[in-house]
């Protein structure tokens, strides 16, 4: 992700990239005006240490924005493969795709918060929309992080594309399918 960041990225000579562990951020305390992070926070193992590093980091009056995924029911594109991952590639691959839509309520992701310290702590529901031009591009992109080399064959991906293709017809015009996506945004000042 970095060497990726580091080559698209139009301040390449004025940015710094570092690899650390969000639990235990390798930054100085004090020294940053905002942090952001985006559909990352539901993977910490430990989400109040994590915000309580992201607390440390920043300087006296700093903010955060800090983005995660609702639970399924509020996420249908997402609902209905897992679904289909269920159905056609077993309970891993539909576990791995489950595991980011964890929050159902705003008090479980403001709480981490609260306890790391901070003085202001908001959270807002953002409804927008996910395109894909296609059920087979939603599909290849979707699945691509599961490392199961059989959910990547022509054939498994065809089954995935015909089981959703049916699931979501709703969400399908001229332009490819659109699916509403709710996620839960946290604003905090330190």
């Amino acid at each position: 992700m970095l060497q990726v960041a580091r080559a698209l990225s139009a301040y390449q000579d004025s940015v710094e990239f570092i690899e650390g562990d969000a639990e235990a951020l390798p930054l100085p305390d004090s020294s940053f005006d905002i942090a952001l992070c985006q559909q990352a926070f539901m993977f910490f193992t430990n989400q109040v240490v994590a915000a309580q590093e992201i607390h440390r980091v920043l300087k006296p009056g700093g903010r955060t924005a800090i983005s995660v995924f609702r639970t399924l029911q509020h996420n249908p594109a997402f609902e209905h493969l897992v679904r289909a991952l269920e159905k056609h590639a077993g309970a891993d691959a539909a576990a791995f795709m489950r595991s980011p839509f964890i929050f159902e309520n705003p008090e479980q992701i403001r709480a981490p918060f609260i306890q790391a310290g901070f003085r202001k702590v908001t959270v807002t529901v953002r409804v927008e929309s996910l395109r894909y031009p296609s059920i087979h591009h939603m599909v290849r992109y979707e699945t691509l992080n599961i490392s199961d080399p059989a959910l990547h064959t022509g054939e498994m991906q065809t089954m995935l594309c015909n089981e959703m293709e049916s699931a979501v017809a709703e969400y399908t015009d001229d332009h490819g399918v659109v699916f509403p996506s709710q996620d839960f945004v946290v604003y905090t000042t330190k």
